[in-house]
């Protein structure tokens, strides 16, 4: 009886885990930015400068440049992950939301 319980709550445990992840299909760069990105860098990309998490506001990294990073990380021992299988559309909607953010004056 044990045993059936514990397979039942394991079974139940995977089909609740595997409808936790969002459909991004669609999102705008902004909320594509909101949901991957601001929980370290801020909704304004200003960054966390006490947690090592620098910001990406007025950034003048090319289009190219913050869509490697993306992709790959920063390489190296840091916290950003890397989203090598997100879709290309949306590495360019989040690399081109980027480039509007700016640094208040």
């Amino acid at each position: 009886m044990r045993v059936a319980k514990t397979c039942l709550l394991a079974s139940l445990s995977l089909v609740l885990l595997t409808g936790c992840e969002k459909d991004t299909t669609g999102m705008s760069g902004k909320e594509l930015f909101e949901y991957y990105c601001a929980g370290c860098h801020q909704d304004g990309g200003q960054g966390n400068f006490l947690r090592g998490i620098p910001p990406n506001r007025g950034t003048s990294l090319s289009l190219g440049a913050i869509k490697h990073k993306i992709r790959n990380g920063l390489g190296g021992d840091t916290k950003m992950p890397k989203f090598p299988d997100m879709p290309e559309e949306q590495v360019t909607a989040i690399a081109a939301y980027v480039k509007t953010l700016k640094v208040p004056q």
